[in-house]
């Protein structure tokens, strides 16, 4: 289910757009989207952009605060960050849509038949197991703690992203 097969695809002048997906595009797809933003630059990655959607986002809507505290400097790319909902465009310029939940699969799978062949779980992509659930299927009591946990998961799993990346040509 989470496409372990999937793998980047520098397609031409492209380069690889790598576009991160949740649910509202406020706490966890914005996360991985700074997290990788930044991990980006440390390693130099040329031609990779990152960004970030949601499945049910409400537009314009700013990345949760909180976020500030759990990822730090990271936080910084998120400055001036608009929520957006997921469309024909925006799927079409993805080369790579790491999603946070086996049922994220599956909705981009049904709304995009044309893209199932490049989204998978952020997780499986990783070579992990699990999925980032949403606060409310978490089992956490506490958003922060919720997003700590997301934030422990990201780290892991998006330092292998970015090593699959770089060990991609263009």
């Amino acid at each position: 289910m989470g496409r372990e097969d999937v793998d980047v695809m520098g397609l031409g002048d492209r380069g690889r757009n790598i576009l991160f997906v949740c649910d509202g595009n406020i706490c966890r797809s914005p996360m991985a989207q700074a997290l990788m933003t930044e991990l980006v630059s440390q390693k130099g990655l040329a031609g990779v952009s990152v960004s970030s959607a949601g499945l049910s986002a409400m537009p314009w809507t700013t990345a949760d605060r909180r976020l500030s505290i759990v990822i730090g400097d990271a936080y910084k790319s998120l400055k001036g960050f608009q929520s957006r909902a997921i469309n024909t465009d925006i799927v079409n310029q993805a080369d790579l849509i790491l999603v946070m939940e086996n049922r994220h699969v599956e909705a981009i799978a049904s709304r995009f038949p044309w893209a199932k062949g490049k989204v998978a779980t952020v997780t499986s992509y990783a070579g992990e197991k699990g999925e980032i659930r949403d606060f409310g299927e978490s089992g956490h009591s506490e958003v922060l703690e919720w997003l700590k946990s997301c934030h422990n998961t990201l780290r892991v799993c998006l330092n292998k992203v970015a090593e699959k990346v770089s060990s991609q040509p263009i």
